[in-house]
């Protein structure tokens, strides 16, 4: 778009207007402002509240928190900043929100006020790279991508919104070649936030990598500044690992900032100061393989590698169960019923998707950017859409990225083919471009999460507590239903979404499929549990057999469920189906539901007393 139109005036209001529109699409009070106050319905909120006031009664830190894997509790992999950054939030919050209860009206907040903050930095990051209007058209794109909407909602206090605007400030510094050092900071917080920011520091290791092999000149020039950075990146990244593992400074673990992420970085500076300072190691790779030679030193004579072998088999256990039963870490071309193909994709991504390798090219062979940036952001955008396709949670990296292959890509591809088009083409795109984005918007919390749910379990969690429910026992029930026990009622649970307490879900998963009363009943004395919430959940005979590495004992085919005769033995059916069962009190069921397969109906929950 011709910068003449936009006179500053002109672009402050548009920019006013874009930041308005993030807002709106995320303000869904009907969901979060219920009859009875402020309701926080999302189980990562939840859980973050939990923790919240964990440590608040606790005297140290990290802090068990014994709710969590009772009676044996958990230590979370979950920093700092977020806590920080809500507890800082929460008495600005406080007077949109009447009523609420400490820490709740900062983690309402929170997600659309760290989104409004990830629009202006794209805005004011593509102005710098772009100009006025294309800013405005990443902007306006970026704040109603499916990803951000999706985790920016009102009552969303999860981490992610606060990794994501750390990582945006990361890459768009990158792209503008301003304070390198704030850029490798930026993404060190973020990995501090959450070591899955680690991908991004392997996606701006590979742009220097490459950088330096296709053009000796520019990577020549940016050395210093290469260094610069990632010595930012380390050090913010070891205040990180300081504060999080007091005492214990030689901390290694894969999903919290500690020497297991510090360690890569450290090797990689090393690249970066060999290629800076030692003029005989003139070829890139070189300087790379002396690297990895010195930094596998340690390895080799201290038995780390051991170590991380261990670490790594460990996490790949709990992947099974992350993609098994939790959606977003499945690929985003997988569907909420399990189906694959480019319908979800398309849903997420909106239809402009399609035209990524056309856009890609325009990129590449147009001269909206430099040389060099032209090639960040084509790598970038392989690899962040390469990592959306192979887990739709990391969707939002992509987010971050996709905007500015749209404004660079079409200015590209009207440059080298369509250079004799009219000048109102771009309005034409530009507008196209926004309705494409405005139909991929996530439908509305409160049209699509049934409130009438949220009050049944609120109903539950009372009735829990009048039947004698006080926390000196735990409670047996499906693990997404954890963090609101915790968090409503203030009851510990076995199991949640939480995959530190990986021991305590595997226990929930072997006493629901007992077939043998005196082995189930051993197992809820060890984990002190006291009641047992046995839901309607039928995708769980086929997910827990999975998890335990068991035969499955349900199978889905075509759309309905097959059960074998091993099914009807497990503790869970008879919880489910039988009037009595030894060993446990029937105390309440929730409300009827129908049953399609086979048809009937039946109690949507049944709470047991385990007798003693």
């Amino acid at each position: 778009m011709p910068r003449t139109v936009w006179s500053p005036p002109v672009f402050w209001l548009a920019a006013v207007l874009v930041l308005a529109t993030t807002l709106f699409v995320r303000w869904d009070a009907a969901f979060v402002v219920q009859d009875s106050g402020l309701a926080l319905f999302d189980p990562d909120t939840q859980r973050r509240l939990v923790r919240l006031h964990q440590i608040d009664a606790s005297q140290t830190y990290p802090v068990v928190e014994r709710l969590d894997g009772f009676p044996e509790g958990s230590i979370s992999h979950w920093t700092l900043p977020m806590d920080w950054f809500l507890r800082a939030l929460d008495p600005l919050a406080r007077p949109f929100f009447e009523g609420a209860r400490r820490y709740e009206a900062g983690a309402a907040l929170a997600g659309p006020l760290l989104s409004l903050l990830s629009v202006a930095v794209m805005l004011l990051g593509c102005r710098c790279l772009f100009g006025p209007g294309a800013a405005l058209l990443a902007a306006a794109f970026y704040g109603l991508a499916y990803s951000m909407v999706n985790i920016g909602w009102l009552g969303n206090g999860d981490h992610q919104n606060l990794q994501h605007l750390l990582l945006c400030v990361a890459w768009l510094l990158w792209l503008v070649r301003a304070w390198p050092a704030a850029s490798g900071a930026a993404l060190g917080l973020a990995v501090w936030v959450s070591t899955e920011s680690q991908l991004m520091f392997y996606v701006f290791a590979l742009l220097i990598f490459v950088r330096a092999c296709i053009d000796r000149e520019e990577a020549d020039r940016r050395a210093k500044q290469d260094f610069v950075w990632v010595v930012g990146l380390l050090l913010a990244m070891l205040v990180g690992h300081v504060l999080e593992h007091r005492g214990d400074f030689l901390a290694f673990e894969i999903d919290k900032i500690s020497w297991f992420q510090l360690y890569q970085v450290f090797v990689f500076a090393l690249f970066c100061a060999l290629r800076l300072k030692v003029a005989c190691l003139r070829a890139p790779w070189l300087a790379w393989v002396a690297a990895v030679a010195l930094g596998a030193l340690p390895l080799l004579a201290t038995g780390l590698g051991e170590a991380i072998g261990a670490r790594v088999d460990a996490f790949a256990s709990v992947n099974i169960w992350l993609q098994s039963e939790v959606s977003e870490f499945r690929s985003a071309l997988i569907g909420p019923s399990g189906g694959f193909g480019l319908g979800p994709l398309l849903a997420r991504e909106s239809w402009l998707i399609v035209a990524l390798p056309v856009l890609l090219a325009g990129v590449l062979w147009g001269n909206v950017l430099d040389w060099s940036r032209r090639v960040s952001l084509l790598v970038t955008a392989c690899a962040t859409f390469a990592l959306e396709i192979w887990e739709a949670k990391l969707g939002h990296l992509f987010a971050m990225v996709f905007p500015l292959v749209i404004v660079a890509g079409a200015a590209g591809v009207r440059e080298r083919w369509l250079s004799r088009a009219t000048p109102h083409l771009r309005w034409v795109f530009a507008a196209f471009a926004i309705v494409m984005a405005m139909m991929s918007l996530p439908p509305a919390p409160s049209r699509t999460l049934i409130p009438r749910d949220y009050k049944v379990g609120y109903e539950m969690a009372g009735k829990l507590r009048r039947h004698g429910a006080d926390g000196r026992s735990a409670v047996l029930a499906p693990w997404d239903q954890g963090a609101f026990l915790m968090y409503v009622a203030e009851l510990p649970v076995l199991a949640s979404a939480y995959h530190r307490n990986f021991a305590g879900l595997c226990d929930a998963y072997r006493i629901w499929l007992s077939e043998d009363d005196a082995e189930a009943h051993r197992l809820l004395k060890a984990r002190q549990v006291g009641y047992v919430i046995a839901y309607f959940d039928r995708p769980m005979l086929v997910n827990a057999a999975k998890v335990l590495g068991r035969p499955a004992l349900a199978e889905k085919v075509a759309g309905r469920y097959r059960f074998e005769p091993a099914a009807k033995r497990t503790l869970f059916w008879r919880l489910r189906r039988d009037a009595s069962v030894p060993g446990f009190r029937h105390l309440f069921d929730g409300p009827k539901i129908d049953y399609h397969d086979p048809p009937g109906s039946g109690p949507l929950y049944r709470v047991w007393r385990v007798s003693d």
